[in-house]
């Protein structure tokens, strides 16, 4: 078939995203007629792949040219050009903006968790993310300045994300790396905060290193929280949960100073409870203690409709 009479045929129908959705068939390949100097993943329900020359995550030499996001479409997965592997990555504004726009996915840093990304100046400045999903993936993280995205997600080896900065967000905040909380840090999402099977601690010490929750849905911690057995890491000062529906904590809990939860539907600590201070909850539903409870303050539990502590407490102040 002639260029003409081929040029001709593609016209007489616009593709959409519906053109591909496919049931029960194998995914398939579609070759773009034009260049196209970055690699991108269309999503439909079939997932469907638009393949460039290049892999989806190339290693470039400037990671701030903002012409290599040019053929973005909207509603793709795009993982930002890099650094090469191991490199330490200061995320600018522009790069963001940049990988962000159109896309529904954004992916910040290699599937092997090499590279050590940095977040802000530390300045009060925030960074936006405007993706509707931005995934941070790092051997480190360091969020250094507040940070403000629709839903973020924080994936490491484990190694460890530093907080030193508030974090929003209009969705949920996913963490699934230990956390080390520098100063006193605010997290608040319109959906859920969750943080995986990993560790939080404190990292400078001290009555400064506290954190703070406000979720829209629920508060999950898959860890321990004062685990200081990761390098560099102290036990957290304060714990505050100023607003949840149901909170859970799966691993142990052990606080240098206060634990306050001040709203909630259901309170669940699966293990061991050990705070410095005081224990304050003031849950509208169930708290449940499965583990030893232990505290050098007064331990205080209001408005909750069912309480069961399930081994020994101990309280050095008022129990109330």
């Amino acid at each position: 078939m002639s260029s003409q009479r081929l040029r001709r045929s593609v016209q007489k129908k616009k593709l959409t995203a519906q053109s591909f959705s496919m049931e029960g068939l194998e995914p398939r390949v579609l070759l773009s007629a034009a260049p196209m100097n970055t690699p991108v993943v269309v999503q439909t329900n079939t997932p469907v792949q638009v393949e460039t020359a290049a892999p989806s995550v190339q290693p470039v030499a400037n990671a701030g040219d903002n012409s290599l996001f040019a053929n973005v479409v909207a509603g793709s997965v795009v993982t930002a050009p890099m650094p090469a592997p191991g490199s330490t990555w200061v995320l600018s504004q522009s790069e963001i903006n940049a990988a962000s726009a159109g896309a529904s996915v954004v992916y910040f840093g290699d599937e092997a968790f090499t590279m050590k990304l940095v977040v802000g100046d530390g300045s009060s400045k925030p960074v936006v993310f405007s993706a509707p999903t931005t995934v941070l993936r790092g051997d480190t993280v360091s969020l250094n300045s507040p940070v403000v995205a629709q839903q973020l997600i924080v994936t490491g080896d484990g190694t460890t994300t530093d907080i030193a900065a508030n974090q929003s967000s209009s969705g949920d905040l996913v963490y699934s790396d230990s956390l080390r909380v520098e100063g006193a840090v605010t997290l608040t999402a319109a959906g859920n905060i969750s943080v995986g099977a990993y560790s939080v601690n404190g990292k400078s010490g001290g009555s400064s290193d506290s954190l703070i929750l406000n979720a829209g849905s629920d508060v999950y911690f898959g860890g321990n929280i004062g685990d200081t057995s990761d390098a560099g890491s102290v036990v957290l000062q304060n714990l505050t949960i100023s607003n949840a529906q149901n909170v859970t904590f799966v691993g142990s809990v052990k606080l240098a100073g206060d634990l306050v939860i001040a709203a909630g539907q259901t309170v669940t600590f699966k293990n061991t409870v050990d705070v410095g201070g005081n224990i304050i909850i003031q849950a509208g539903g169930t708290v449940l203690f499965d583990g030893a409870v232990s505290t050098g303050g007064g331990l205080t539990v209001s408005q909750a409709g069912a309480l069961t502590f399930a081994s020994n407490v101990k309280v050095g102040g008022d129990l109330g």
